[in-house]
């Protein structure tokens, strides 16, 4: 398996899943001969195939929580700002909401009040360079939100919501920043198992 095989590997088992609901033993035998993902899940370069699997293994609850407490452990290294203050909140509207306990209106509301357009009408005075940077963090924290959300409820596919974020601007700007989290994602969030997608996808 050279390196680019495995780089893609993730995304490839999940695109039949999705596509089929099962993979064939022969392409499991060839990709997966130890019955472990762990290669792939390592060897990602795409942090949308990293926590579909983790949704579809793991659960939405548990995975929305991780992007969640990576992200709050990243913003505590942060200058303490009005817009830092936002992203808690939203961080909070989310945990809320996957714990059944919060509306959904209010993920994206509070989320939706990271945007520049929402920062400049509350005339955010902290210093903008930093602003912006926790600005454009908390949208990539939301891009992966809302992309985890959508897909558990079935408001689009996979394939459609990582085409739409891929390709429409200023949301690949954000996807770019969620990208950054990967490799935190990868440490908060247990590789699973082959057997344990596979069962996900039976089950529907």
């Amino acid at each position: 398996m050279t390196d680019d095989t495995a780089t893609n590997l993730l995304a490839d088992l999940l695109a039949h899943l999705e596509r089929d609901g099962e993979v064939s033993p022969a392409w499991v035998a060839l990709h997966f001969p130890d019955g472990s993902l762990t290669r792939a899940w390592e060897a990602t370069t795409d942090v949308l195939s990293l926590v579909l699997a983790a949704v579809r293994a793991l659960g939405t609850t548990a995975t929305v929580l991780a992007v969640c407490a990576v992200a709050r452990a990243e913003l505590a290294r942060m200058s303490p700002s009005i817009v830092g203050a936002r992203l808690a909140g939203a961080l909070a509207a989310a945990e809320s909401f996957v714990r059944g306990t919060g509306p959904r209106d209010a993920v994206d509301e509070a989320f939706g009040c990271l945007h520049p357009q929402e920062l400049w009408w509350s005339r955010d005075p902290s210093p903008s360079d930093e602003a912006e940077r926790v600005q454009a963090f908390g949208l990539g924290v939301g891009t992966l939100v809302w992309f985890i959300l959508d897909v558990d409820a079935g408001a689009v596919t996979p394939a459609e919501a990582a085409t739409s974020l891929d390709q429409n601007d200023p949301d690949s700007e954000y996807l770019a920043t969620a990208q950054e989290l990967l490799p935190s994602l990868r440490d908060a969030l247990p590789c699973p198992t082959l057997e344990q997608l596979r069962e996900a996808y039976r089950r529907g």
